[in-house]
């Protein structure tokens, strides 16, 4: 996980380089995604749309209820500790944008993955904008900030009988909003 400790650089503009380049890459992902899913309107209509919508977002609520997201497709990669001891704004910007794209770097859990789902159907491009940076956003401010750090760190070294706090924590988050996401899609199509 990201920490500014070890960063021998300009931690002020190393940090501004990091969220500003992570937003950018949420972003890029956003728009992208938005502006394929629009090519579904040649195809697909609204009801249509929102039937496939709530059927992905069932998929990815038995996933996490039965343990079972490991099998959705998840980068592997974690940013080197290297990159932020040793590297400048260069290393910032290029560490926010990976990770601000999102399919690269590893992703727990299946809200990503819903996330891309619901921009995919979404009827408008500026919609991938702002989900975009508020994901980028969200994604490179909490890890650096120092007490959610500890905090998340804490959790991860907590261990239960089937995971650690911090699994169990991001699982209840998860199953939260996707039952959430899925009782609001159904109350509003209705």
């Amino acid at each position: 996980m990201g920490s500014l400790e070890g960063c021998r650089h300009n931690k002020r503009r190393f940090y501004i380089s990091y969220v500003l380049s992570t937003m950018i890459g949420g972003a890029m992902t956003g728009v992208s995604v938005a502006l394929l899913g629009q090519l579904l309107e040649l195809f697909m209509s609204d009801d249509s749309k929102r039937i496939v919508l709530i059927v992905a977002l069932l998929i990815f609520l038995l996933l996490e209820i039965f343990k079972r997201t490991k099998f959705l497709p998840s980068g592997n990669f974690a940013i080197p500790a290297e990159w932020i001891n040793k590297g400048g704004n260069d290393a910032a910007a290029l560490w926010g944008v990976l990770l601000g794209i999102g399919v690269i770097t590893y992703q727990a859990g299946s809200l990503f993955h819903a996330y891309i789902t619901a921009l995919f159907l979404s009827e408008e491009w500026w919609h991938g904008l702002l989900a975009g940076l508020l994901f980028g956003f969200v994604r490179s401010v909490v890890p650096l900030t120092h007490k959610a750090r500890n905090l998340i760190i804490q959790m991860a070294d907590t261990r239960r009988k089937t995971g650690t706090l911090l699994n169990f924590v991001r699982w209840t988050f998860s199953m939260t909003t996707l039952t959430l996401s899925l009782t609001w899609i159904i109350l509003v199509s209705t």
